[in-house]
């Protein structure tokens, strides 16, 4: 399955960049994908930050291609939300990403001037995550035996535990800042 999302991975970027650039950035960002020590070491320890990274790169292509002709396209922005919610049901880490993402869209609205479709717009991403999301809240508060054996606490009171979501906050800061030399070039492709 590493593998599988190894590529998945270097797939979405050079797809996404030949659909919004052309082929030939899109060609060069897969390789890049595929030749970062980093990214690949993750695949074959299998890291659930490669999965989360592909359903993360999934919705932005998919925002991207939302707007593409300046009109939102409620079905793009739907699969797009059930794509970053699928970030959460992988990681806990996914849920920032989710709250980044929704308040990115807020702000890319307010400095566009388009902030009166945001509720609507954020609507149809929403509309993609919830039921993901409703899983997942299951999964963790109402399946049997997993409420027992989580720790230091319930899943409650971890998602409402402030230390821990400013440590990964923190953790994510490091990551981008001090990261192995080819994450922050491939992070930064697409801008």
């Amino acid at each position: 399955m590493a593998v599988v999302f190894l590529f998945a991975g270097a797939l979405v970027v050079a797809a996404g960049l030949a659909i919004w650039k052309n082929l030939a950035w899109g060609l060069v960002a897969g390789t890049l994908v595929l030749c970062s020590v980093a990214y690949v070491s993750m695949a074959a320890m299998q890291y659930a930050d490669v999965p989360m990274s592909v359903f993360y790169v999934v919705s932005l292509v998919l925002f991207t291609l939302a707007y593409r002709d300046g009109r939102a396209k409620a079905h793009l922005l739907t699969l797009a939300g059930a794509a970053v919610a699928s970030c959460g049901w992988i990681k806990n880490e996914g849920i920032l990403i989710l709250i980044g993402l929704t308040l990115g869209f807020l702000l890319a609205s307010i400095l566009f001037r388009r902030a009166r479709e945001w509720p609507r717009q954020t609507g149809w991403f929403w509309i993609g995550a919830i039921p993901i999301l409703a899983l997942l809240a299951y999964y963790h508060s109402f399946a049997p035996g997993r409420v027992e054996g989580l720790g230091n606490g319930t899943i409650q009171q971890k998602l409402l535990d402030a230390h821990r979501w400013t440590t990964i906050a923190v953790r994510y800061g490091d990551a981008w800042w001090n990261g192995p030399g080819t994450i922050v070039p491939l992070m930064l492709i697409p801008v």
